[in-house]
């Protein structure tokens, strides 16, 4: 096996430096061997990778975010205004990266520093299109929806691990 070499801060930055760029114009080969050869996926000197696909990117890649977050880049992450990622993909109209997001577990009640979530900001400021508002409306009501059932097993006794069904309901 192989003993992980130490690198100097400033090969670090310099690693480090070379993820951003690579991650801002969707290069997943680079981005891949950046992380092999030991890049910070929590780096954050401009934006973290995932803030940096969700913001830098005119068609962002879902192979090149899902294998960020498989390598453990923060979903959650925030930028100087306590923006996420959701922030800036639904801003931006990023369908595909706000489905990751979305199903990868990305906060959806993330507040920026005008205390407003994704959702909000959105509507606030982007003119943002339907399917965009969707999307995030539809995530927040499942959210809300497995949240009041999690409540239900829990009065009710119910092992958390059990399926629950409704009358009427599809199962979830």
């Amino acid at each position: 096996m192989k003993k992980a070499i130490a690198l100097s801060e400033t090969e670090q930055r310099d690693l480090d430096d070379a993820l951003f760029l690579h991650v801002r114009d969707g290069n997943l080969s680079e981005v891949r061997k950046a992380v092999k050869a030991g890049a910070n996926l929590k780096a954050t000197l401009y934006l973290s990778p995932i803030l940096n696909v969700a913001f830098m990117r005119v068609k962002p890649s879902k192979r090149l975010i899902n294998y960020l977050l498989d390598k453990g880049a923060d979903i959650n992450a925030v930028d100087y205004d306590s923006r996420s990622a959701l922030h800036w993909a639904a801003l931006r109209g990023s369908h595909a990266i706000i489905e990751v997001l979305i199903e990868r577990g990305a906060n959806l009640l993330a507040q920026n520093k005008l205390q407003m979530t994704p959702l909000e900001a959105t509507q606030t400021f982007s003119g943002a299109d339907q399917k965009t508002i969707n999307l995030l409306i539809n995530a927040e009501n499942k959210a809300k929806t497995k949240k009041e059932l999690g409540v239900l097993k829990t009065v009710a006794g119910i092992d958390q691990k059990e399926e629950i069904v409704l009358p009427h309901a599809k199962t979830l």
